[in-house]
């Protein structure tokens, strides 16, 4: 009965709750998709950081300029178990050109076909394990140069890390066949990447690394993995995404108070006019809720059926907003807000990014709808009828 009463109290008044399906529905369609596109960037920003960037732990040597026996070290790493992957890489300074044009770039040597390089292919194909001719370039380095997969590319570098050997002529010259275009925002777009082995062995450092780039299981397990391979390894520098990378923690962050701003934002757009309509609604309806109480109904059963008025408003608010919400990241997918060297930022459609928003608008106009529900069970039955009002 108390059901059947607010949903004939919305009948009797249809532009009213016209358009307070409108406040809740507006708050939905527009937090929903915010709240999706948010997720999608934070995702790109981890997968391009982490994922196809420099892991989750990032090694590198404290006292040596090398990491020694690094096949041992990334052994003994990988058998951790929540270590998805291990990848070594050898960087070195040097330079890339052709017919005479060179560009300063840091040669990094990573072993062919591992499982998680630090770039993403753009064209052509990996290097192979062994390849002693192939080279990797950046996407951006393939458009300042003019080259593409299967050109030829002049490769300088140098071979040495030790300061005091640097008047010396420790400069390698190569010629090498570009096999691939990489990409990645963070690392990939801007460097060169050769077969490990090869570089080692031209630069007299078999079984080293300047770098060692560990993928775990879960990004937000990274902070104990590095503080016990630090136990392990005291004599190398080890350091989660979390404390080597500020841009991409600054980013994480922002993106969170963002999401926290924006749902505050919706949550005060939807109170307001809630609370006004039903609250007019209330006055409105003064003389009605009066003879409900004369003809016996409590406070509190008055009181129910005005929440229940908001209830059905919420929901049905909701299911309008959804709408509105899913066909606005349609939009989104087609039109990405941000695209740029494969970084694209593109709405995710899921639970995380649906459920907080919703039940944010649907709450807050539950909460706006108590005021106007306390407001009619209070009325004076008595004063009400005895007015010609």
């Amino acid at each position: 009965m108390l059901f059947f009463l607010a949903a004939r109290n919305l009948l009797d008044r249809p532009l009213t709750t016209s358009f307070l399906v409108a406040a809740i529905a507006t708050g939905t369609g527009f937090q929903i998709p915010v709240a999706a596109n948010l997720l999608g960037y934070r995702q790109e920003c981890l997968k391009e950081a982490i994922v196809i960037g420099e892991g989750d732990v990032r090694i590198r040597s404290a006292s040596a300029r090398t990491i020694e026996e690094v096949s041992r070290v990334a052994s003994e790493i990988a058998r951790r178990p929540e270590v998805l992957a291990v990848t070594p890489v050898l960087t070195f300074a040097g330079a890339v050109g052709r017919k005479g044009k060179f560009h300063g770039v840091a040669v990094n040597g990573i072993d062919g076909g591992a499982a998680r390089p630090p770039y993403r292919m753009v064209r052509g194909e990996q290097i192979r394990p062994g390849d002693a001719h192939g080279i990797l370039v950046g996407s951006e380095l393939a458009e300042i140069l003019q080259v593409k997969p299967g050109d030829e590319i002049q490769l300088r570098v140098v071979l040495s890390l030790d300061s005091d050997l640097l008047g010396e002529d420790t400069t390698g010259r190569y010629s090498m066949v570009i096999r691939g275009i990489t990409g990645g925002v963070f690392y990939g777009y801007k460097t060169v990447f050769v077969d490990r082995a090869f570089l080692a062995t031209e630069a007299g450092m078999p079984n080293q690394a300047t770098s060692i780039y560990v993928h775990t299981r879960s990004h937000n397990s990274a902070p104990a993995t590095a503080a016990a391979l630090r136990k392990s390894l005291p004599e190398a520098f080890v350091r989660s995404w979390t404390d080597d990378s500020a841009y991409l923690k600054s980013a994480i962050g922002a993106i969170e108070a963002i999401s926290t701003v924006t749902t505050g934002m919706v949550i005060i757009a939807v109170a307001i006019p809630v609370l006004a309509l039903l609250y007019i609604s209330v006055l409105a309806r003064r003389r009605d809720i009066a003879l409900l109480m004369g003809i016996g109904f409590t406070r509190g059963e008055v009181f129910t059926v005005f929440l229940f008025q908001t209830l059905c408003v919420g929901f049905l608010g909701l299911g309008v907003g959804a709408l509105l919400a899913y066909g606005l990241m349609g939009w989104f997918q087609v039109h990405p807000l941000f695209a740029w060297q494969g970084f694209v930022v593109r709405p995710i459609a899921s639970l995380q990014s649906s459920l907080p928003p919703a039940a944010a608008v649907l709450g807050a106009a539950l909460l706006a709808g108590v005021y106007p529900a306390l407001r009619a069970a209070r009325l004076d039955p008595a004063i009400i009828l005895r007015s010609t009002d």
